[in-house]
């Protein structure tokens, strides 16, 4: 599925800045776009919550 939003400025830097600094503490090139989703799923498998609530409904 292909999912676009808007972020604001200095979100997009702080990405690009990410996906940088992981290209170079793990050696291979990656960008943000292929980050995010690897992101986003990290985020709700440790949210508390989101888990608990999704398990009641």
């Amino acid at each position: 599925m292909k999912l676009t939003f808007t972020c604001p400025a200095s979100l997009r830097a702080d990405l690009k800045r990410y996906a940088a600094l992981h290209s170079q503490t793990y050696g291979e090139e990656v960008d943000a776009l292929t980050l995010v989703p690897c992101m986003l799923e990290a985020f709700m498998v440790r949210d508390r919550v989101f888990r608990r609530l999704g398990k009641t409904c």
